[in-house]
């Protein structure tokens, strides 16, 4: 990630920027030239980050042993994207459009049955690196975006198979509300759990704000205890979510955070002793983290009348402790109807 990357991204999260650190954008920078092609309107398409998951790891009561993760939906930020179809075969993009979204508006095409090519712009206020899927929320944006142009509303199975198909592994927000446990690297959901997740309010927090290189990082070898392990973890945190109990379903994701942490990309594993003593001292539900980055989050139930004090409780321990990069949002501001995400709304900060 640049330097100028950074500081948008920090920017995104309120986070105080180095000042030497000079102000720009992260994607969407360039526009496209302008076309004479144009002939038909331009479709829109938005999709949220996630928050890392709730529970990540492999599975074997469902037809074999299959990877899987519940994704935590994050309103604080997305990425946007505006598509106009024209005959001509070019796909032409501006500066922020990276192969997997191009190829995203080629598959959406495909999939539609719509020959020609057209405009792409995508805009994301998602950092790079840190695990807040902002591949896969610059993918869904997109082919939400060519569907729109279409006149086509596609369920989220369908956006979930064509963003495994773009980008090999993919998150679920793709499905809104709907919570399921969800195999990333088939497309397909594994479960879908009973009901929506209880609403949670989140402080999170970057442990390195560089990043990691997520293509980079290969899938755990977890052992055939592991498994097991991660077997009752997912009828705990089922369990759970059909009976809107926030206490339990923050101490299954904490379950997973300790089971996982030898696996954690380094940034991440250091941090999770203190993430845990940190929880308890602020009386927070548990802790989650982002498998394949450098975000982690407290967990709190929005619901209780106490859980804003507890949450600038926690920030202001990470403050004093030198983390410039922290926010907070609730999960309730994420739901939608699972086709068309709403523009990110930050929660304030306490």
């Amino acid at each position: 990630m640049t330097q100028e990357q950074r500081l948008r991204a920090m920017e995104a999260v309120g986070a105080q920027p180095p000042s030497a650190v000079r102000a720009a954008g992260r994607t969407g920078g360039g526009a496209c030239a302008p076309s004479q092609h144009v002939v038909a309107p331009a479709g829109h398409g938005t999709a949220l980050a996630h928050h890392g998951e709730l529970l990540q790891g492999a599975f074997s009561r469902f037809g074999g042993v299959r990877r899987a993760l519940v994704s935590l939906p994050c309103p604080r930020f997305a990425s946007t994207a505006v598509f106009r179809p024209w005959p001509a075969e070019e796909l032409r993009a501006n500066d922020g459009v990276g192969e997997k979204a191009r190829r995203a508006a080629e598959l959406a095409l495909a999939h539609l049955g719509r020959a020609g090519g057209g405009e792409l712009r995508l805009r994301s206020t998602i950092p790079l690196g840190w695990g807040l899927g902002s591949s896969t929320a610059d993918v869904v944006a997109v082919l939400r975006a060519v569907a729109d142009a279409c006149g086509a509303r596609p369920g989220a199975e369908v956006l979930a198979r064509l963003a495994v198909a773009a980008e090999t592994a993919s998150d679920s927000t793709m499905f809104g509300p709907r919570c399921v446990l969800f195999a990333h690297r088939e497309g397909e959901v594994v479960i879908e759990l009973a009901r929506p997740l209880p609403p949670l309010l989140v402080v999170g927090l970057c442990a390195d704000e560089q990043g990691v290189p997520t293509l980079e990082l290969a899938p755990p070898d977890y052992s055939p205890a592991e498994v097991r392990a991660f077997d009752v973890l997912a009828e705990r945190l089922a369990a759970a979510v059909e009976d809107g109990d926030a206490g339990r379903l923050g101490e299954a994701a904490t379950a997973g955070v300790k089971l996982n942490a030898p696996y954690l990309p380094a940034p991440l594993r250091a941090v999770v002793p203190r993430l845990l003593t940190l929880a308890s001292e602020t009386r927070a539900l548990g802790c989650q983290v982002a498998h394949s980055g450098t975000v982690a989050g407290l967990l709190f139930d929005a619901t209780a009348p106490d859980s804003t004090k507890q949450a600038s409780q926690a920030r202001t321990a990470l403050t004093n402790e030198g983390v410039r990069a922290c926010w907070t949002f609730a999960t309730s501001d994420a739901l939608f109807d699972g086709e068309q995400a709403p523009s990110p709304v930050p929660h304030p900060a306490p």
